[in-house]
Parts: structure tokens; sequence; C-alpha cells
């Protein structure tokens, strides 16, 4: 199963002698700040409050806080096609989208970042009024090619006409 690594929510888990256990997949990645929803502002994390490491998927517990785990980073798992394929979960290094589950890697900072930041929604958004705008310039355009035609075609019945 997926866990949501995004939210400050704890999971219930069975632990080896299938016994429920707290897991909170959600790590922090605290070697820096850095600017994680792209709005200009360096941001902070925090996690659902943990008291040992067996309780952070990560397994890395600080002052209550679940850590990225560099010596042990955390991934999705899918299977595509007949292979699986891991990718690093929020927060955790990355080199570019691909290596990321959430598929955005940040730009300066190489750390795994929702792939939904209001600057990728400008974008989008500038590129659907883009396609809007364009549909509408088409049809406009057809609209005049299509009077131009029944004037041309109105000219031509007249002229028929005077000839007659």
């Amino acid at each position: 199963m997926f866990l949501n690594d995004d939210e400050n929510t704890s999971y219930e888990a069975l632990d080896e002698n299938n016994k429920p256990k707290k897991i909170i997949a959600k790590s922090c990645n605290t070697s820096k700040q850095f600017d994680r929803d792209y709005d200009g502002k360096l941001d902070t994390c925090s996690t659902a409050k943990c008291n040992s490491n067996d309780e952070c998927l990560s397994n890395k517990c600080v002052s209550g806080i679940c850590q990225i785990n560099k010596t042990s980073p955390t991934y999705h798992c899918k299977v595509s096609g007949f292979y699986y394929v891991c990718n690093s979960l929020l927060d955790e290094h990355c080199v570019s989208d691909v290596n990321c589950a959430s598929v955005k890697c940040h730009e300066y900072d190489y750390i795994c970042v929702k792939k939904t930041s209001p600057v990728t929604f400008k974008e989008e958004s500038s590129n659907g009024k883009f396609v809007i705008i364009s549909i509408i310039l088409l049809i406009v355009v057809i609209i005049i090619i299509l009077l131009l035609f029944c004037l041309c075609l109105r000219l031509a019945q007249k002229k028929n006409s005077r000839k007659l």
C-alpha cells in the first residue's frame, strides 16, 4: 500500500509479533531549509510526533520529528510492466524529476517536492489560456472567411442577374 508521505498522519501497521504499531510515513529533510512550495519563502517541515525511531518509516526520530535517513532513504515502489520501479519520497535527495514518486525534483536544492506547486500551476494555467484563446481566434477567422465567401457569392449572383 502507498502511504501518503505528505500528511502529518500516523498509520497503523503490524509489527513482527502481529501487534499494531504506529508508523509515520512523512519524513523531513532538516539538513537545510528550502522553498518546498515555490512561494519565495523558506519552509519548515513537521511530522506527526514520534517518540522512537521505529515509529518513523525512515527509522529516524529526532526531537519528536521523523527525519530522512541518508543511510536508508525511503521509496515508493510500484509495478511498471515486468519491473518494479522505486522512486524517492518527499524531502529525499534527487537528481531529476524521474527520481521522485511525486515526479518533481526541486531545481536548486535537489530534494523531492510536491508536483503541483504554484509555479507549475501558473504555467499550466498559461498554457490552458493560450489554447482557449487560440480556439476562439480560430473560430473568429472561420466566421470571417464564411462571411467573405457569402459576400462573394452574393456579388456573383448580382453580377449574373444584371447580365440577364
